[in-house]
């Protein structure tokens, strides 16, 4: 094995591994697992360095024995004991090894007793489902409980987020975006602000030029990002550049409008009228209205 290949094997895992061995001052512990679950056996440096050196292997009655405080530190043997005590009770063990009591014992004198009593009660915590009083429960849902098929599912497949929903009324917070229902509405309010502000002036689309109308869906615009849950549109570089081409849009939409209105003697009257739908005597359920 000569060239390149030599040297990359040479330089391999086994130098850098070996080169990490090597920047201790003192000594050097290597240690394995003697007892688990499945079949376990030293890593061959270990195994190599024992016979070419020929060292006596020795055991170790603790897991961390004060002649080798490197062993691990008292955080990470928590996460171990944890992580085994889970593994345990999973398996229906009713005791751990010996080797980890001693560990839980020495974790209860260090100053990771707290956090070890708060990890180690969590093994044996259940999410019990609680009872409300009846005054509390009225407080929450009132006197008389009105529901939909809906709210009963959530209540079957999880009662504790009917509560959370419909007890406490909790709402995931709105996140800081434009979402394209943001950009609908702002579309629909500038449109029926341009239209008011034209008829109280007695104006129509038509007797605007092309630089008053662009002024005019500037301002609306401008108006209306100032208000709350569109202000995003003002936060950044970003944001401005969505509102000049929402503002782009609407200059088109409204331009097209205008050419319309000039071939025609058409105007718009009125915004958003309701226009109500009653139901017929022989039937059940609530009127409904419509925008027009």
């Amino acid at each position: 094995m000569v060239g390149s290949q030599w040297a990359q094997v040479a330089l391999g895992d086994p130098f850098i591994n070996y080169a990490g061995m090597l920047a201790g001052d003192t000594e050097l512990t290597m240690s394995y697992p003697g007892f688990v679950d499945s079949e376990n056996h030293a890593s061959p440096y270990y195994t190599h360095m024992l016979e070419a050196l020929k060292l006596t292997e020795q055991t170790w009655e603790q897991p961390t024995p004060d002649a080798a405080p490197n062993g691990g530190t008292p955080r990470s043997l928590l996460s171990d004991y944890v992580a085994v005590a889970q593994k345990a009770r999973e398996q229906k063990r009713q005791q751990l090894p010996v080797a980890w009591q001693q560990v839980y014992t020495q974790l209860m004198q260090t100053s990771w007793q707290p956090l070890t009593v708060r990890l180690t009660s969590s093994l044996t915590y259940t999410n019990d489902v609680g009872k409300l009083s009846s005054e509390l429960a009225q407080k929450l849902y009132g006197e008389h409980l009105f529901v939909s098929v809906s709210q009963l599912e959530t209540y079957y497949r999880n009662p504790f987020e009917y509560f959370l929903r419909y007890g406490l009324r909790l709402r995931v917070r709105p996140e800081f975006a434009m979402t394209p229902a943001d950009t609908g509405s702002l579309d629909h309010a500038t449109l029926d602000q341009v239209f008011k502000k034209l008829a109280e002036q007695n104006l129509r689309l038509g007797d605007l030029d092309a630089q008053q109308l662009r002024d005019l869906v500037s301002d609306v615009v401008d108006s209306l990002v100032a208000q709350p849950g569109l202000e995003i549109l003002t936060t950044s570089l970003q944001g401005d550049y969505a509102k000049r081409r929402i503002q782009s849009i609407l200059v088109a939409v409204l331009t097209a409008i205008r050419q319309q209105q000039m071939a025609s003697r058409f105007a718009p009257q009125k915004n958003r009228i309701a226009v109500w739908r009653r139901r017929p005597e022989t039937t059940t359920g609530p009127n409904r209205a419509t925008d027009r």
